[in-house]
């Protein structure tokens, strides 16, 4: 596995470094753009073989061309963090690599739609329907106990 290493005086808000970890296609993608830039570049993102002076001007400019209104980049880091709780990530897990200190923060950027909330409501009856079969049972195995009890 490869990781980004943000240095905590250089790179975070908090002043603490984090590592990243990367997925296979970014760490391609990452490879391929240093093909094409400058040793001594340290920045990614080049425009014409110069580093991009405000990405935020670059990026509104590249969702207008594409037709996308209302998207900030800063989105991207909401839905990495739904993403990765959707993928059963725990939540301690992804405030470590998101760098969020606190759960308040950490809910502000886990967005809840209604599938999450038909899915939890979907594992709340099957545990209590393996719980009320246990109990009608009347003398449920240890192994039944243990399973609903999970």
């Amino acid at each position: 596995m490869h990781f980004i290493r943000l240095t905590a005086a250089e790179d975070t808000k908090t002043d603490e470094g984090r590592i990243i970890p990367l997925s296979p296609e970014l760490k391609a993608t990452f490879a391929e753009l240093r093909k094409t830039r400058a040793l001594h570049e340290k920045h990614v993102f080049l425009r014409e073989g110069r580093s991009v002076a405000d990405f935020r001007r670059v990026f509104a400019t590249a969702c207008q061309v594409v037709g996308i209104e209302g998207f900030h980049f800063h989105d991207f880091r909401h839905a990495a963090i739904t993403n990765m709780r959707w993928a059963g990530i725990d939540p301690l897990t992804i405030m470590q690599i998101s760098g969020h200190k606190t759960m308040e923060c950490f809910t502000r950027y886990n967005s809840f739609r209604e599938p999450d909330l038909s899915a939890a409501a979907d594992r709340r009856n099957t545990h209590l329907t393996l719980a009320h079969r246990a109990d009608s049972k009347g003398s449920a195995s240890e192994g039944e106990k243990a399973a609903v009890s999970a």
